[in-house]
């Protein structure tokens, strides 16, 4: 085929790679249209040892998978909504938040996602709160 069969064919047939760009560009548009904005806050709490001891060092890398777990708990969910008079059931706002310990540097990331920003705030705040609480009591 020539250059000029290849211009020709593109004249004639260019009105559909228009439609399939001018379609791609509205349904992408109306996707993120309609889409509810999220916001997240993450807060990390240290769970250093308190002496630079190879035992303990082990120690506290095991318990921060019991720490994780226990702010995992509905019950731990419950005190952070009555803490931060939060209007939300336990259930639902562990489905929206992660936490995740990281051994490496003895801390433990809580993130919280939420469709108001102030809710993901003062709930991942509740949670370090509840977390030191907990550790200190």
């Amino acid at each position: 085929m020539t250059l000029q069969e290849y211009w020709r064919i593109i004249r004639k047939r260019g009105w559909i790679i228009v439609l399939a760009v001018v379609l791609g560009a509205v349904a992408a548009f109306g996707i993120s249209y309609v889409q509810k904005e999220l916001y997240q806050a993450t807060v990390e709490v240290s769970t250093v040892p308190a002496r630079p001891d190879w035992g303990l060092g082990n120690t506290a890398k095991d318990l921060m998978r019991n720490f994780t777990a226990n702010l995992k708990t509905p019950e731990v969910a419950a005190r952070v909504i009555a803490r931060q008079q939060l209007d939300k059931n336990p259930y639902d706002l562990l489905a929206n938040t992660q936490v995740e310990p990281d051994s490496s540097t003895f801390t433990i990331k809580v993130q919280v996602r939420d469709p108001d920003g102030e809710v993901a705030k003062l709930a991942a705040l509740g949670f370090a709160d509840e977390f030191f609480e907990e550790r200190t009591a």
